[in-house]
């Protein structure tokens, strides 16, 4: 028999014992740090998939150190039993441990199939290599494809989610007609294909979760990670353990993404919807079936919203089931389906999961989460509670690796209560627990965004309008900003010099075009829109489609005077899309006619941004019938 075919074929049968014994490592350090991170688990994954691939090379490079014995040719030949591991070496260990196998009557014979293992094995690595080498032709034409394509009109904002991501390499972003979900390609030149169908029905700040969620793939790596997965299957298929693994370390990968976007976008409840209609767009078989609730995409949307599992949601398990059933019986179901059904069925699960408040984050040290019911008060410094009101409620969590904490406030007729746990275990609320609440509390206020309305108010009435901008500055996330600035125009007695301070913190501080539009939609309802830092704001929306839609609420809901008509036409020269820059200076003229000199010089000025020479031709024409 040929020497390197009996090596393989014992490389093969010891791989099912090693396998075996990385993949019970594996569970048992991943249910370890299941309170951890994803990113903590993605590393175990990964490490244990290494280790697999690792042990038959190394096995194969012990079997061939030394000359092979005459056991190993016929099974039949004597062999110096004496001889131990510690007096042979390391690298004979395994020689010498193969020694009393090869004896034996048994594994004699089983070494006579050999070639024929072998070949097998050969057969499935060579089909398997085959397909991925078609899906990796596939792809390239379709990378080459997408390097010749004109850029989307998402790549502004995907330039600036690449750069709160830090991310170096620049990134293209197109759209096909060919792709039913947002993909990215390449290592080198990456580039981000959407969905041309798909992305038209989504808001835009669905998009920007999305899109954030493809950048943190490229600023991670994982298309390296994925090669290195498709030659372990393909070189290990035939344990079952490798396939395992290897849906653990894409699970993971996708919680870090998930995670990296929701930091970046701040909306938990947008990217969890944005990603169920990507779904329902696909032309190919769903990923997920309502009558497995276990599923891929559906573990991924309860996750994000948090209702994994009780410690995270006050609510019977029955109730999340059926609630999330509700949304993707409507998002992947039938014909029957509809934008009016999907909202309605949304805002009922946010009724049925959501109460007063509730935000969580993770990291790559921990996790943790906060809940709120009623009106709950902190105290100046952020280093306790003032008040709760009665039958309120307020619940933190945090997990890290070794250990998990809850803290449970709750008042009745009164009085607070509080429940203190380590490791799910009460413990007494001592001088110990009151410091780490006092630690934890700046951070798990500033970071979720929990009681913005009762901060603001209680900032601006003991300090000022500049206090409240200056805490604001000491958020962390572009939600809780936006949450902290509309709590702010709600309140009375802003003057001039406030509100321009005001907005132009916002349009330095938030780079979500989303959440700047929301946070001007509140200034507009308050009726704040005189000033020009509400246009110098609205300059700083990199999304077309949410610029111009803001503008034309401008138009519908205010009067604007000569100075403030010049600077919605100057917002509205930073349009990118043409289309959208036609549609607001159409409505502009609708409302107003630029009569005056410096209104009229605007508007020419904004015209020009126009390429079109159709849509150019038919506003001006518009502009001197209007005027004569």
């Amino acid at each position: 028999m040929n020497e390197w075919v009996q090596i393989a074929g014992w490389v093969l049968l010891h791989f099912l014992w090693q396998g075996s014994l990385v993949a019970v490592v594996a569970v048992t350090v991943l249910r370890f740090c299941r309170l951890g991170s994803a990113n903590i688990r993605y590393v175990v994954a990964c490490l244990a998939l290494a280790a697999m691939l690792a042990a038959p090379l190394m096995t194969a490079f012990a079997l061939a150190a030394q000359p092979v014995p005459a056991s190993f040719r016929s099974g039949s030949a004597p062999v110096d039993a004496g001889r131990t591991v510690v007096e042979r070496g390391g690298v004979d260990g395994l020689r010498i441990a193969q020694e009393p196998l090869a004896k034996s009557a048994g594994f004699s014979a089983l070494e006579d199939y050999f070639p024929l293992l072998v070949s097998v094995w050969l057969a499935g690595v060579s089909l398997l290599l085959v397909h991925a080498f078609c899906g990796w032709y596939h792809i390239r034409r379709l990378h080459k494809a997408a390097l010749a394509w004109a850029p989307s009109s998402w790549q502004l904002p995907a330039n600036r989610l690449a750069q709160r991501l830090a991310l170096r390499k620049a990134v293209r972003v197109v759209e096909f007609n060919t792709v039913d979900v947002p993909t990215v390609l390449g290592w080198f030149r990456p580039v981000i294909i959407l969905p041309v169908a798909a992305v038209a029905q989504l808001p835009p700040a669905q998009v920007e979760a999305i899109l954030a969620h493809e950048l943190a793939h490229v600023r991670r790596h994982d298309y390296l990670v994925n090669l290195l997965q498709r030659v372990a299957e393909a070189v290990l298929f035939y344990h079952p353990a490798i396939w395992w693994i290897s849906a653990r370390v894409r699970e993971e990968r996708e919680h870090c993404c998930d995670d990296l976007a929701i930091d970046i976008c701040g909306d938990r409840d947008n990217y969890a919807i944005a990603l169920a209609e990507l779904e329902r767009q696909r032309t190919t078989s769903p990923v997920v079936g309502l009558a497995a609730t276990d599923g891929p995409l559906l573990n991924r949307i309860r996750r994000i919203l948090q209702v994994s599992g009780p410690e995270r949601i006050q609510a019977p398990n029955w109730t999340v089931t059926l609630a999330l059933a509700a949304v993707f019986a409507l998002v992947v179901g039938g014909p029957q389906r509809s934008p009016t059904l999907l909202a309605q069925a949304t805002t009922n699960v946010a009724n049925a999961l959501t109460p007063s408040f509730r935000a969580g984050w993770s990291g790559a040290m921990g996790s943790g989460s906060i809940t709120s019911t009623g009106r709950v008060v902190f105290t100046d410094d952020l280093r306790d509670i003032k008040s709760v009101s009665d039958g309120g409620s307020l619940t933190i969590q945090t997990r890290g690796l070794l250990s998990s904490r809850r803290l449970e406030i709750s008042a009745s007729h009164g009085s607070v209560n509080r429940k203190y746990f380590v490791n799910n275990a009460e413990e007494p609320w001592t001088e110990q627990s009151r410091r780490w609440f006092a630690d934890e509390l700046p951070f798990l206020v500033r970071r979720s965004g929990v009681s913005a309305g009762e901060r603001v108010k209680q900032i601006a009435e003991a300090k000022g309008v500049n206090a409240v901008l200056d805490e604001i500055r000491l958020l962390y996330t572009d939600s809780v900003r936006g949450r902290y600035f509309r709590a702010l125009f709600e309140t009375s007695h802003l003057d001039a010099g406030d509100i321009n301070a005001a907005f132009r913190l916002a349009s330095d501080l938030i780079s979500s075009s989303s959440e700047l539009g929301r946070t001007l939609d509140a200034a507009l309802t308050a009726g704040l829109q005189d000033n020009d830092g509400f246009f110098y704001a609205a300059t700083r929306i990199s999304s077309s489609a949410e610029k111009s839609r803001l503008l034309t609420e401008v138009l519908k809901k205010s009067e604007l005077s000569s100075a403030r008509q010049v600077d919605f036409l100057a917002a509205a020269s930073t349009i990118e899309s043409n289309a959208a820059c036609a549609g607001v200076l159409d409505a502009f003229i609708t409302r107003y006619q630029p009569a005056e000199e410096r209104i009229r010089t605007a508007f020419l000025a904004a015209l020009k941004t126009v390429d079109s020479n159709s849509e150019r031709g038919r506003l001006l024409e518009r502009v001197v019938n209007d005027t004569r």
